[in-house]
């Protein structure tokens, strides 16, 4: 299958999961749910039903935190497969955005929470040793992201870096496209070291309009499907804050009631 039919193919899945993305309205009444069983209720009469599918009443922040970030790499892989062999590295780059936070506060030598010591991703990394830490660094594919925290650089920008790396198409039109792309993300990481949370809320509906945008205005090309998986990592942050908060909190909070 040439390149352009395999990106109509994936295309064409894409723009059908992301018909199917919750609206604001959708957000708010799963966001006026007071506790995790009634939240998760709500979840499951809409496209985010597979998402929460694995959680109960009772499931604990951890589990929930463990099991999201299993989904979304299983979901950037699936979308991977459906690209041109050449562009399957980059894809599956992108999975390792979740790992982002996680990585900051292990790279700054913070304690090792119990969680990362079962991250398939994370655990390789997870020493209480800080020497053993940046070993395991080097070795493993988070290379450039520790390479650019050791330069004074943000894993972030390190991240940013390799992803442009593994782009096979070198030629200005495409990588212009893909340069303002990146140029968003970059933008948006920024404006949330700099806002606070409602800031933040705020950054993130920019950037999700920005994506959709992209989604449609690069149809059928690689910067539509980078523009789909922010997009949906963009709704599994927003949907994980929802489940943690109600798993700590226990069942009489809401973000109505914050």
């Amino acid at each position: 299958m040439a390149d352009r039919e395999r990106f109509a193919y994936g295309q064409a899945r894409l723009l059908a999961r992301h018909g199917l993305r919750p609206n604001e309205a959708v957000w708010r009444r799963m966001e006026a749910s007071k506790g995790l069983a009634n939240y998760l209720e709500v979840a499951r009469t809409t496209a985010l039903e597979s998402w929460v599918r694995p959680f109960v009443a009772d499931s604990g922040s951890h589990d929930i935190e463990r099991r999201l970030r299993y989904d979304w790499k299983a979901y950037v892989r699936r979308v991977a497969a459906w690209q041109p062999p050449a562009w399957r590295p980059a894809v599956l780059w992108v999975s390792m955005l979740v790992d982002l936070p996680a990585l900051s506060h292990l790279l700054r030598d913070r304690p090792v929470a119990e969680w990362m010591q079962d991250d398939h991703d994370l655990a390789p990394a997870a020493f209480k040793s800080s020497a053993d830490r940046r070993k395991a660094f080097q070795l493993s594919p988070l290379a450039p992201i520790a390479r650019a925290f050791d330069e004074g650089r943000s894993p972030a920008d390190g991240w940013l870096c390799r992803w442009a790396d593994l782009w096979p198409d070198r030629t200005p039109t495409r990588r212009h496209a893909l340069d303002n792309l990146a140029a968003l993300f970059t933008r948006h990481l920024s404006r949330l070291a700099e806002s606070e949370e409602a800031g933040s809320e705020s950054a993130r509906n920019q950037l999700a309009k920005d994506l959709v945008y992209v989604l449609r205005r690069e149809s059928q090309r690689p910067p539509s499907v980078f523009a789909h998986l922010g997009l949906v990592a963009l709704d599994l942050e927003r949907l994980r804050g929802g489940l943690v908060r109600r798993s700590l909190f226990g069942p009489s909070f809401s973000e109505k009631e914050k």
